[in-house]
This record gives C-alpha cells, structure tokens and sequence, in this order.
C-alpha cells in the first residue's frame, strides 16, 4: 500500500487540533521546505525530514516500504531503500524527483542542558525539554552503545516515536526514537514503550540519538553505498578486574585479528585515552574516524604491549 504524503502547512493545517503558536508556530514556518507528513486515509501518520536535494528523506518508527509524496507542488512516489539497524532510522529515495524543497539543516553544536527544543509529531508540534546530552545507550535489537539526548515532553500520547527534533532557529537535531516508562535510562530499551506520570503533569520522556550519531547517518545515507560505518576493532569486551576492558572475542580479518590481539588481553588505553572499564571503551570508540590510523595499548599476561592500527568499520 502508497501512503500520501503532502507539504506540512497543508497537511497538518488540517489535521493538527489547534494552529501552532508561538515558538511552535516560528519553527514550523522555518522548516516548511524540510518537513513533509505521511498521510494515511487522510490522517496524519507519520513524519519525514528531506536530507538531500536528490530527494532523500530520513524517518523513524514507521511501517511501510513505499508511499506518495506531494512536496512542492509535485506528486513523487517514495521508496525505502535503506535502514541503519543501530539507531533504526529509515532513508527513503523519491522516484521521478524534479528538485523542490530544502534540506534540513545539522545543528552545528549540541543544544545547552535544560534548552527548550521543537518535536514535531503526526499530531502537531510541542515543546521538549532538554535533560541530558550525555547519555548512554542500546536502541533494541542493536547491540551497539549510542550516546543520546534525554528529553522530557508534556504530551498525553502513548508513543511518540519517529517525531523531528528541531533547535529554535529550525536546526534538526534528530528523530525520537524512543519512549521510556521510567524516567532513569537502562542500557537497553525498547521503543514505544508507555508514557508516565512524573508528578501532576503527564510527562514523557524520550530519546534521540546525538549529533555526531545523526550526522554520521545521514552522511552515510547519503553516500553511494546508503551505508553508515560505525568504527570498530572487532572485539567483544567486559569490565577486566583489575581495571581496562577485557576482551572475550576477536573477529577474524578485523583490526584487532590484524594486529594479532588475542582473548584475554585487557585494553588499557586507546591513543593517549586511559581505558577503565568495558564502557570507556565502548564511548572512546564512539569517538574514532574509520580508516584513521590508531594506537591501542594492552596488558597481556601483565606485559605492556602497543599496536597501531587502522580503525575499521561496521555497519551494525
């Protein structure tokens, strides 16, 4: 089945409750070029942003391979023809695509902690608070350790995922990919899990993946291969006793294979990073270039060693 999908001052005009207003009303104005929402039998389902003139949009938490699109004055037909398993954003390409529209633009810094933010859902925009650009965590079934923005929402929706995080100024700042039932983070969680009562008010409170995360995907997206590589060495770890990450397992022809590591041996820093523990690794990691030149220090049976290497890349 197509859904439709038109321009979102005409989609959303009719199918919001209420006109927005105020800081919602000045975002939405600055990212009409961007936004287009997904339309089922007339009713607003679903939200993509356009990240590239050749008529690539990104989008979270939908179901369904194709739909049609009517952005700026022309009626494409929109196809998924990439997914990332990490973070679970979707690229779909427009077919027949005559230009029109304007990509969104990145933020260039992380928003400031407590900073007032713009989530545009099927349903209208609303305002998010910021808590935390610095947490932790596994997007299910991903395996893969993000770093995320925690932000809270007063909305009596049960699911919000899939909504656009826009900055004041009309920066995108990423999909909502997550709802929690409890206000602290676990490690691992599910997306569109229920809302929760945190006092009087109803409050949500939602993820979205960071910026150096979302900046790599749509870079990714947009290459030729619609691949995102994630750096890795190819090494399973957990916390060593003594301090450092211990690894459990090397993947054949990975860059640790290459470098002759082992099972057992406890890494202990990476470049000039000390590495204290299995997640320390995992965020240092986070940090590497694919391709770029690295130094990976180790304890092997209590002997320092050194090897230098070339950070490799996954796709999941």
């Amino acid at each position: 089945m197509f859904w439709s999908a038109v321009s979102l001052v005409a989609a959303l005009a009719s199918a919001w409750p209420k006109a927005p207003q105020g800081l919602e009303a000045a975002v939405v104005r600055q990212v009409q070029p961007s936004v287009a929402t997904l339309l089922v039998d007339g009713e607003a389902k679903g939200i993509a942003a356009l990240i590239d003139s050749r008529g690539y949009f990104l989008a979270g938490g939908l179901h369904g391979e194709a739909f049609q699109a009517r952005l700026s004055g022309q009626t494409v037909h929109l196809r998924r023809i990439a997914g990332d398993g990490p973070t679970g954003l979707m690229l779909f390409a427009a077919t027949d695509w005559k230009g029109g529209g304007a990509p969104v633009k990145l933020a260039d810094t992380p928003p400031a902690r407590g900073s007032v933010l713009v989530a545009l859902l099927p349903s209208g925009p609303i305002r998010v608070a910021l808590v935390s650009s610095d947490r932790y965590g596994v997007i299910a079934p991903s395996h893969r350790l993000l770093q995320l923005n925690e932000l809270k929402l007063e909305t009596p929706q049960a699911s919000i995922g899939g909504g656009l995080l826009f900055a004041p100024n009309g920066r995108f700042l990423g999909v909502l990919t997550a709802t929690l039932g409890s206000p602290d983070p676990p490690t691992g969680f599910n997306p569109g899990e229920r809302s929760v009562h945190f006092g009087p008010e109803l409050l949500t409170v939602a993820y979205a993946v960071g910026q150096d995360t979302l900046r790599r995907v749509i870079v990714g997206f947009c290459s030729p291969t619609h691949e995102v590589g994630y750096p890795s060495l190819g090494v399973l770890c957990r916390d060593a006793p003594s301090g450092g990450a211990l690894v459990e397992t090397v993947a054949k022809g990975s860059t640790a294979d290459k470098v002759r590591m082992q099972p057992g041996d406890v890494i202990v820093k990476l470049g000039t990073v000390p590495i204290r523990n299995k997640l320390e690794f995992a965020k240092e990691m986070m940090r590497q270039v694919p391709g770029e030149a690295i130094r990976i220090a180790i304890l092997r049976r209590g002997s320092p060693l050194v090897f230098a290497g070339v950070v490799g890349k996954s796709t999941d």
